[in-house]
C-alpha cells in the first residue's frame, strides 16, 4: 500500500504541473492492496489535453520520485469503450 508520504508528493507533484484544471485524478491498481509493487496507476478524467497528458507522463519519466508512474487517459478509455 502507498504510504501517505508519497501520496502528498504524488499530489503536489501533479498540481505543480497541470495546477488547478478540472479534472479526476485517481489511483487504482495493485498499489492500493499490496505492500510490494512496483508502479503506481494514476487515472485521469477531465480537461486534459493529450499533450498536458504527454508532458505530465515526461515530467515523470524526469522525476526523482521512487515509484514508476503509470498514467491512463480514461476520457481515452471511454471514447475506445463507446466505439
Amino acid at each position: 500500500m502507498i504510504e501517505e508520504q508519497y501520496l502528498t508528493k504524488l499530489k503536489s507533484l501533479i498540481e505543480q504541473k497541470i495546477g488547478k484544471e478540472p479534472v479526476k485524478i485517481f489511483i487504482y491498481g495493485s498499489s492500493l492492496e499490496r505492500d510490494n509493487f512496483r508502479d503506481i496507476d494514476l487515472g485521469i478524467e477531465g480537461q486534459l489535453s493529450a499533450r498536458q497528458i504527454s508532458e505530465l507522463r515526461e515530467y515523470f519519466e524526469e522525476s526523482t520520485f521512487p515509484y514508476q508512474i503509470d498514467i491512463i487517459d480514461f476520457n481515452q478509455v471511454m471514447l475506445w469503450i463507446k466505439n
